[in-house]
C-alpha cells in the first residue's frame, strides 16, 4: 500500500471474519486507477505523461507474484496486467505528443520483444522512428510486425497499421497526436447484437409477455431507463423468457442489444461489474486500451456511450443488486432486463424495477413442452401418460425438456414405461442428460442451495424429511429444526428469497415437489440419522401437543384425556384462546 491520507487504518471484527477499513487512495491498486483516470482527462501531454508515470511507478513487479500462481493468478490479475499495459501505451502516446520520440525508440523495442503481437506498440515505434527522420527504419518495423502477425496468427496487420505504413511511404504521416486520433477512431459507436439464440419451441408465458410488452409504452419510458426483473426458481425458464421477448422486440432497439451472463449462480466466481462494463464498452466500440480502470469511470463512459441511443441490455443470472446498478443505463431510451433466482428486492425498492415472478407451467403448456421435445405424434398416442409424466416433472420447464429429450433418445420406450421408471427410481435421479453437465435438474438446484446461508440450508434439508404438500406453518418449521420461531423466520425468508420455497398468503412454507425430493436427498447426505429422526420426532410432538392445546381450548378440561408429558426442548406448541371456536382465532395462531 502506498500514499498517506492521514486516515487511520482499522481492522474490524464482523461476524466470523474481519474487515480492513482503509481509504481507497491508500491502496496502490485504487490509487493507480484514480491516477490513470485523472490523467486521461488532461490535455497537456507533458502533464499527462507525468501523471501516467506516477501511476506506473506504483508497480513493483507482477501483481500478486508472491501470493498466487497459475490459473488463479491469471484470473485475479489478468485485468490488472491489461490495465498496466494500457497505461504504458498511454504514457508513450503522451511522450510522443510532447515531442520526446527519440528517447522512446529503445523502450518501444524492448516492449515489442515482450509483447510481439501488440499492434499498437508496433505503430508507436513506427511513428517514433519516422519522427526521428528514420523513414526506412519505420517501414522495416512495419514489415517485421507483418511477418510476426502472419507467422503467429495467420493474420495481416489491421487497417490502422496499414494506413500508417501508407502515410509513411507517401511522407504524409501525422506527427502530432497521431496515436490519439488512431485510437479515437476505434471508439466510434457500433451496433452490438449479442442476444443468444432463442428456444425454437417456446411455449406459453402469454401473460408475462404482455407485461413485458407494456414496458415499451411511451409513458413507461418518458423520464428514466425501464428496469425489469424476471425472478423464479432454478429451471423455471427465466432466461428463455428473457431471450424470447428480447428477440421479439429487438427492432424497437435499433442501436443494439447487449447480453451479459453475470454468472451469479454458477460453479465459478460471479462476474464483477468491472468485467461486465469492460465487455459492454468493447461491444459498443471502445478500444480496450481506452477503457478506464475504476468502476465509476467505466460507468460514466458507458452511460455517455448510451446517451441518445435506444439499446436493450439483458443481464442474465444475476446474484445481487450490486451487479446491476453500475450497468443501468442513464438514458430513458434504453431498457434493461434482468434475470435472477434472487428476488432482488433492493432493485424494486430503490431503483423502481418492475418484477415478474415466474412459476411452473400450467398443465396444458407442460404437456406441449414434452410434445415439442419428444414428438407430438408420440405424446398424442398416450396423452394420459404424458400428463402423468408432466406431473412427475412438477411442470418445471427444465425437467420437462430433459424428460422429453430422454424420450427422444429412446424411441423404443413408450411414455408409460418412462413414467413407471421415474416413479420407481425418483425423478431427481433420472432427470439428467448423459454427457451434458448443464442438463440436470439437481445441478440447477445445487447452485441455488449453495447460495443459502448455512442455517437456512439446514432448514431446507429438514423440509425434505416430511411429506407436506400443503406446506408447514412457521411454528411447525421451528419445531422441525429445533430453533426458536424468531430465529427461524429470517431463514424461511432466505428460502423464499432464492425461490427454494414459497410463503403462502396464510404464512405456510410450501416447496415444489422436486425441491422437496432434492431436500430429502441433501438431508440423507449431510445430516446423521439420529439428527433426522430427532427432527421428525420434534415435529410429531409439536402436532400432538398443539392438538392437545386445541382440544383444551374447545372443550375445556371437562373431558378426560390421558396425561401427556410436557413438550421437550425445541418444541413450542401453538397456544389457543380458551373456549374459542376452532378457526375463530387469527389464522396464524390456529393453523399448523
Amino acid at each position: 500500500m502506498g500514499g498517506d491520507t492521514g486516515e487511520p487504518v482499522r481492522l474490524l471484527a464482523l461476524g466470523g471474519g474481519y474487515r480492513l477499513q482503509i481509504q481507497p487512495e491508500s491502496v496502490d491498486v485504487h490509487r493507480f486507477g484514480m491516477l490513470i483516470d485523472g490523467a486521461r482527462a488532461i490535455k497537456d501531454p507533458n502533464v499527462r505523461a507525468a501523471r501516467l508515470a506516477e501511476a506506473l511507478a506504483l508497480w513493483q513487479g507482477p501483481a500478486l507474484a508472491d501470493a498466487a500462481t497459475g490459473s488463479m493468478r491469471e484470473r485475479l490479475c489478468g485485468s490488472l496486467e491489461e490495465a498496466r499495459f494500457a497505461a504504458i501505451t498511454d504514457w508513450i502516446d503522451a511522450e510522443l505528443a510532447a515531442g520526446r520520440h527519440g528517447e522512446l525508440v529503445g523502450e518501444l523495442s524492448r516492449l515489442i520483444d515482450e509483447h510481439p503481437l501488440r499492434e499498437r506498440l508496433h505503430g508507436q515505434l513506427m511513428i517514433a522512428l519516422y519522427r526521428c527522420g528514420r523513414r526506412a527504419d519505420a517501414l522495416e518495423a512495419y514489415q517485421r510486425a507483418r511477418r510476426l502477425l502472419v507467422a503467429e496468427l495467420g493474420l495481416e496487420p489491421g487497417q490502422q497499421l496499414r494506413e500508417l505504413e501508407a502515410s509513411i511511404i507517401t511522407d504524409t504521416a501525422r506527427t502530432g497526436a497521431a496515436i490519439d486520433q488512431q485510437t479515437a477512431r476505434t471508439a466510434v459507436p457500433v451496433v452490438p447484437a449479442q442476444l443468444p439464440p432463442g428456444v425454437a419451441d417456446f411455449v406459453g408465458r402469454t401473460s408475462h409477455l404482455r407485461q413485458l410488452d407494456a414496458l415499451l409504452g411511451p409513458e413507461a419510458r418518458a423520464t428514466a431507463t425501464v428496469l425489469a426483473v424476471i425472478t423464479g426458481t432454478a429451471g423455471v425458464g427465466k432466461t428463455s423468457l428473457a431471450v424470447h421477448w428480447a428477440r421479439r422486440v429487438s427492432e424497437r432497439f435499433p442501436d443494439g442489444q447487449l447480453f451479459v451472463d453475470m454468472r451469479g449462480f454458477h460453479t465459478g466466481p460471479p462476474m464483477s461489474p468491472v468485467e461486465a462494463l469492460a465487455l459492454s464498452l468493447g461491444a459498443l466500440g471502445v478500444a480496450a486500451e481506452r477503457i478506464p480502470i475504476s468502476v465509476d469511470a467505466q460507468t460514466a463512459l458507458y452511460r455517455s456511450m448510451l446517451v441518445g441511443r435506444r439499446v436493450l441490455v439483458v443481464l442474465d443470472n444475476v446474484a445481487d443488486a450490486d451487479q446491476v446498478r453500475p450497468l443501468l443505463p442513464g438514458d430513458p431510451g434504453c431498457l434493461m432486463l434482468v434475470t435472477s433466482r434472487d428476488r432482488l428486492s433492493g432493485l424494486v425498492a430503490l431503483d423502481g424495477a418492475h418484477r415478474l415472478k415466474l412459476d411452473v407451467l400450467p398443465a396444458a403448456d407442460a404437456v406441449d413442452v414434452l410434445a415439442h421435445a419428444a414428438g407430438a405424434d408420440r405424446v398424442g398416442v398416450d396423452r394420459d401418460s404424458a400428463v402423468e409424466l408432466a406431473n412427475l416433472c412438477g411442470h418445471l420447464p427444465l425437467a420437462l425438456r430433459i424428460a422429453g429429450a430422454r424420450l427422444a433418445d429412446r424411441p423404443h420406450l413408450d411414455i408409460r414405461r418412462h413414467v413407471e421408471e421415474l416413479a420407481a427410481r425418483g425423478p431427481m435421479s433420472q432427470l439428467r442428460v448423459d454427457g451434458d453437465g448443464t442438463a440436470t435438474v439437481r445441478g440447477a438446484f445445487d447452485l441455488s442451495y449453495q447460495a443459502l446461508p448455512a442455517e437456512a440450508g439446514q432448514v431446507f434439508r429438514m423440509l425434505g424429511l416430511v411429506p407436506a404438500p400443503a406446506g408447514l406453518a412457521a411454528t411447525a418449521v421451528a419445531a422441525l429444526t429445533g430453533l426458536p420461531a424468531d430465529d427461524v423466520a429470517p431463514l424461511i425468508d432466505a428460502l423464499s428469497r432464492f425461490h427454494l420455497a414459497e410463503i403462502t398468503a396464510d404464512g405456510r412454507l410450501v416447496c415444489h415437489d422436486l425441491l422437496l425430493e432434492y431436500a430429502g436427498q441433501l438431508a440423507a447426505e449431510h445430516d446423521a440419522p439420529v439428527e433426522r429422526n430427532a427432527a421428525i420426532d420434534r415435529l410429531l410432538l409439536f402436532f400432538l401437543h398443539t392438538t392437545g392445546q386445541a382440544a383444551t381450548a374447545l372443550n375445556g378440561l371437562s373431558r378426560l384425556r390421558l396425561p401427556a408429558d410436557p413438550p421437550p426442548a425445541g418444541v413450542s406448541p401453538v397456544q389457543f384462546p380458551k373456549r374459542a371456536r376452532l378457526g375463530s382465532g387469527s389464522p396464524s395462531s390456529g393453523r399448523t
